[in-house]
């Protein structure tokens, strides 16, 4: 059954909590018996020293939290699959990809 978010009903898919604070967004994951949070934090400092401003900034983590949580800065916009995007996001989302897709040197992963 679909939801009630955005103008399409669409919902999207959820694998954490979010609380919007400041600027920041504390993200509590649900899960993490595969090291999720810790591979998050990872990601976003990553991201942070060879692609800023393609993901949000990191903040701080309580990676020993039950649940985890990974705090980072707040991105504009509203969250994907809560309507149907326009071809020119669809153009941008792919060249966000493909930018987080290369942006990484080999070595380093």
């Amino acid at each position: 059954m679909l939801g009630g978010i955005g103008s399409s009903g669409l919902v999207p898919f959820v694998t954490h909590g979010a609380v919007f604070e400041d600027g920041t967004v504390v993200k509590r994951l649900r899960h993490w018996g595969h090291d999720e949070p810790r591979r998050e934090w990872q990601a976003l400092n990553l991201l942070a020293r060879f692609a800023p401003g393609l993901a949000p900034e990191p903040v701080r983590a309580d990676l020993t939290a039950d649940p985890p949580e990974v705090v980072m800065s707040r991105l504009p916009g509203e969250p994907l699959g809560t309507r149907p995007a326009p071809d020119v996001e669809v153009d941008a989302i792919a060249e966000a990809l493909s930018r987080l897709h290369h942006a990484i040197p080999s070595p380093v992963l």
